[in-house]
């Protein structure tokens, strides 16, 4: 059994990667893993340690097929080490980058983080202004990167360090939304299997969800003696399954409030050159990030 991965979409958080999975997967020479949760064992060093030979079975329910093994993380393109990991697993894979305008990413992203139990701050300019210092455990630091995971440009060039350009396919969250087809075929295109099988509109996959509870997010995701024991009691498989199904019960979807116009314009101020810098790297119009 060759458990090898050929195709990764690895970010960015909150820039439709959930909907470019779950319909790549539909593909007959694509073979995912369980859509359910992510494949974080680039990023969690405790898999990691354990080896792909010992985790694959808590993903994949087998890869005795000759498909391309496609994963998804949205988180992988924003730690170093998890891009490291990658290529030396398969310095050939191919990899899907979804970019989204950095001020919209940042607040869905602080949405997100207030669903996963992550962001106890009540409001999106608090969170911002205190900033990652105040976290200790890294996944929820980098949850909560609001800011630091909106800079494409720098998270690109570590990129580059380990993969070159051809391997690389980036497209934009808007034209996810507005020509999802097109972009379908296009990533299709650049995975060399047959586009013919998007021929019809993709809806969006990931709507925005919020607690009806937040105390048992807290529960969920901070540390506690009932999650350490459950740690125990289940395998990391059952217990990540368990846990998202629980978190889809006690919330709810919810579209949230326009953001503050002042905060707006600050934060399209603050990510400018980081959006100009993008723009020549990929070759591509950002402008109307900058409005």
């Amino acid at each position: 059994m060759d458990k090898k991965i050929s195709v990764a979409i690895i970010g960015v958080q909150k820039a439709a990667t959930s909907s470019l999975y779950t319909y790549l997967i539909k593909h007959p020479s694509l073979t995912g893993h369980d859509k359910t949760f992510e494949f974080s064992y680039f990023l969690r060093d405790e898999e990691y340690e354990l080896g792909l030979e010992k985790i694959w079975k808590n993903y994949y329910k087998s890869s005795e097929n000759d498909n391309l093994n496609i994963i998804k993380n949205a988180g992988i393109i924003f730690v170093e080490k998890a891009i490291k990991r990658l290529h030396d697993h398969n310095p050939d894979a191919m990899l899907i980058l979804a970019l989204r305008n950095p001020v919209d990413r940042a607040y869905s992203g602080y949405h997100f983080a207030k669903w996963r139990g992550a962001e106890h701050l009540s409001t999106f300019e608090e969170a911002i202004s205190a900033g990652t210092d105040r976290f200790t455990d890294e996944t929820k630091r980098n949850l909560c990167s609001y800011l630091e995971r909106g800079y494409y440009d720098i998270q690109i060039r570590t990129l580059l360090k380990y993969f070159p350009k051809e391997q690389i396919k980036i497209v934009l969250h808007r034209d996810i939304k507005n020509s999802s087809i097109k972009i379908l075929q296009e990533i299709c295109e650049f995975l060399d299997i047959d586009s013919s099988l998007y021929l019809d509109s993709v809806p969006n996959r990931n709507p925005a969800r919020k607690p009806l509870f937040p105390i048992l997010f807290r529960l969920i995701y901070g540390d506690s003696k009932a999650k350490e024991l459950l740690k125990k009691m289940l395998p990391d498989k059952n217990r990540r399954k368990l846990k998202r199904k629980v978190l889809k019960l006690i919330s709810i979807k919810s579209a949230a409030k326009p953001l503050n116009q002042k905060t707006k314009n600050e934060l399209i101020e603050h990510f400018k050159q980081h959006n100009i810098e993008l723009s020549k790297l990929i070759d591509r119009d950002l402008t109307y990030w900058n409005e």
